[in-house]
C-alpha cells in the first residue's frame, strides 16, 4: 500500500511539473525558428527571427538595450511569408535586416533598416520577376552595407547582389556568370569599402567555390578558388577590417569530408590547406576574424565515434592544431564562432545527452579554451545557436527549442562575467 501511495504521488508530481513547463512557455504563442543576431563594436545587439502568425512567416526582431531584451516587433510584410533572414549593424545605432518574400505570384529580396529606434518599411532588392532566395548582408562602421542573394534568369541560378553606400541601394547586378548555376552566396566586407563575395558553381560535375572583389568601385570577374576536381560544401567567410580574409569550406577528397581554409593578403590568395585531422570526416566550418587579421575556424569532426567540435587558430602566420572543445562521447554539431578586437573569442554549438539536445559556449581568452557550460535548458530540445560579441567583453546568444508546444527562440548574454539565465525572445 505505502509502495502504490509512493508511485502515486511520484506520477502525479511528474504530471504537474511537465504542465507547470509547458504553461511556462505556451504564452509565447506560435513557431518561430531560423534566429540570427548582429553586434556592433560598442554594445548594439540586435536579433531577427521568422514568426509563424498562422497565415505566413513574419520577420520579428528584437535589441538589447540596458541589459534587457526589447519586446519583439514586426519587421516584415504580414501579406507575404518571409524566410532566411539575416541581418548586420553596419553603423552605431543602426541595422539592416534582409530575407526573402513570397506569395503566390512572386519570390523576392527585402530589406529593412533600424534607424533612430524603428525599422523603416520593406523595400524590394532584387529584380522584378525573377525569384530570389538566399539572402546574405554584411556592413561596415561607416553605415556601407552588402547584400547577396541567389536569382533564377530562367535558364540558370545566378548570384546577384546590392551595394548600399549610406543612403541608398545600387540596381542589382549579376556576379556569377551565365550558363551555370550558381549556389550558397555568402559575402563580407571590411571598414575600407571593399567587400568580397563567394558562391559554389556547378560546373556539370563539381560544385567550385567561386569569389569576386569589390574595390570600391566594381566587382572584378569570378575567380575559382577551390580545387576544380572536388565538390565544395559549407561555405563561409569574413573580412578583416584591412582587406585581409578569410575563406573555408568542406571539401570532399573521395575519400573524407576535410576543411580547407584560403586567406586572401592583397594582392592574392593563398594556396587552400587542409587544416582538419585527416583520415576523419569533418562538417560545418565557420570561420570569425579580428582586427589584428587572427582568425579562428571551428568545425564538427568525427574520432570515428562521435562528433566532436574542434578550433583552429590563425595567429597571423600559421594555423594551429586543432583543439576539441567539446566533450568526449558525446556528439556535437552546429558551431559557431565570433571573435572581438582584443581576440577573445566564443564558440557555441548544440550537444546531445543522449535525451535532448543542449546548447553549450566555451570562451577564448587568446591561449585557451574554457570547459564548456551548457545554457539552454536541459529538458528541451535546442537548435540552430547563433553568437555575437562586441568589443566590450559582452556577447549574446540565441538558438530555438521545441517546448512540446511550439518552436520558441531563445537567448542567454554574457555581461563579462557570466551567462544570463535563458529567456524567450518570440512572442
Amino acid at each position: 500500500m505505502t509502495i502504490t501511495i509512493k508511485k502515486m504521488f511520484w506520477k502525479f508530481l511528474s504530471l504537474n511539473l511537465f504542465i507547470f513547463h509547458v504553461l511556462l512557455f505556451a504564452t509565447e504563442g506560435n513557431d518561430a525558428i531560423t534566429p540570427q543576431l548582429a553586434c556592433s563594436p560598442s554594445d548594439e545587439h540586435f536579433a531577427v527571427w521568422c514568426r509563424f502568425d498562422n497565415t505566413n512567416y513574419i520577420v520579428q526582431s528584437s535589441r538589447f538595450e540596458n541589459f534587457s531584451w526589447t519586446t519583439p516587433v514586426d519587421i516584415s510584410s504580414l501579406t507575404k511569408s518571409a524566410r532566411d533572414c539575416d541581418i548586420c549593424c553596419p553603423a552605431t545605432g543602426k541595422a539592416i535586416a534582409i530575407w526573402y518574400a513570397t506569395d503566390a505570384n512572386s519570390m523576392c529580396i527585402r530589406v529593412s533598416h533600424f534607424s533612430e529606434g524603428a525599422w523603416s518599411a520593406p523595400i524590394d532588392l532584387s529584380t522584378s520577376g525573377r525569384p530570389a532566395c538566399s539572402p546574405q548582408i554584411c556592413g561596415d562602421i561607416y553605415g556601407n552595407a552588402f547584400a547577396i542573394w541567389r536569382s533564377s534568369n530562367g535558364t540558370n541560378e545566378i548570384i546577384q547582389c546590392s551595394h548600399f553606400n549610406g543612403s541608398s541601394w545600387s540596381t542589382p547586378i549579376d556576379l556569377s556568370s551565365s550558363g551555370e548555376n550558381a549556389y550558397s552566396p555568402k559575402i563580407c566586407c571590411d571598414n575600407l569599402g571593399n567587400a568580397r563575395a563567394v558562391w559554389s558553381r556547378f560546373d556539370g560535375t563539381y560544385y567550385i567555390i567561386q569569389e569576386s572583389h569589390f574595390d570600391g568601385t566594381s566587382w572584378s570577374t569570378p575567380l575559382d578558388i577551390s580545387s576544380n576536381n572536388a565538390n565544395t560544401y559549407d561555405t563561409t567567410i569574413c573580412c578583416g577590417p584591412s582587406d585581409h580574409s578569410f575563406l573555408v569550406w568542406r571539401e570532399d577528397n573521395s575519400t573524407h569530408f576535410t576543411i580547407c581554409v584560403s586567406n586572401f593578403e592583397d594582392p592574392s590568395w593563398s594556396a587552400p590547406i587542409q587544416i582538419s585531422e585527416s583520415g576523419k570526416n569533418s562538417y560545418t566550418p565557420h570561420v570569425c576574424c579580428n582586427d589584428a587579421d587572427n582568425a579562428i575556424v571551428v568545425w564538427s569532426g568525427s574520432d570515428g565515434t562521435n562528433e566532436l567540435i574542434h578550433a583552429s587558430h590563425f595567429d597571423g602566420m600559421t594555423w594551429s592544431s586543432p583543439t576539441i572543445l567539446s566533450t568526449s562521447g558525446e556528439i556535437a554539431s552546429d558551431p559557431k564562432v565570433c571573435e572581438n578586437s582584443s581576440g577573445n573569442a566564443f564558440t557555441i554549438w548544440a550537444r546531445t545527452d543522449g535525451s535532448s539536445l543542449i546548447v553549450q559556449v566555451s570562451y577564448f581568452d587568446g591561449s585557451v579554451w574554457s570547459s564548456p557550460t551548457d545554457l539552454s535548458d536541459l529538458a528541451c530540445n535546442s537548435r540552430l545557436p547563433q553568437i555575437c560579441c562586441d568589443d566590450l567583453g559582452h556577447a549574446s546568444t540565441v538558438w530555438y527549442i521545441n517546448n512540446g508546444m511550439y518552436q520558441v527562440i531563445q537567448t542567454s548574454s554574457y555581461n563579462g562575467t557570466s551567462w544570463s539565465i535563458p529567456v524567450s525572445l518570440s512572442n
